[in-house]
């Protein structure tokens, strides 16, 4: 199977955000407004899985973090398009949707 990098892509390119993580990156997050994101994300999860069931002890637990990224994607053109296209008024009423899709893949774990 052939990946093409734009089928995990975690950032958007136009995105002018300035933002420095605890861990001091910058431009390090992960763009929540992307459907690709979430595409990797759930390959990371499956193949984490996998590795965990082969070895005999199975994955039940895993922390994505995102929650120390306060100033990260407000200038984002996709996240917001996003936003007026959901009637969001601010990307803190847009992560927690993010939250609650990431509880989806919850059932990966199972």
């Amino acid at each position: 199977m052939v990946i093409l990098s734009d089928d995990f892509r975690l950032d958007d390119p136009d995105d002018t955000s300035e933002y420095l993580t605890v861990q001091y990156f910058k431009s390090s997050a992960v763009n929540p407004c992307i459907n690709t994101s979430y595409a990797f994300v759930e390959r990371v999860i499956q193949v984490l899985k996998d590795y965990h069931q082969e070895a005999g002890q199975p994955l039940t637990l895993i922390h994505l973090g995102g929650d120390e990224v306060p100033k990260a994607w407000i200038e984002s053109p996709i996240c917001q398009s996003l936003l007026n296209a959901t009637n969001r008024e601010n990307l803190h009423d847009m992560i927690y949707s993010v939250k609650l899709r990431s509880e989806q893949w919850s059932c990966l774990l199972l």
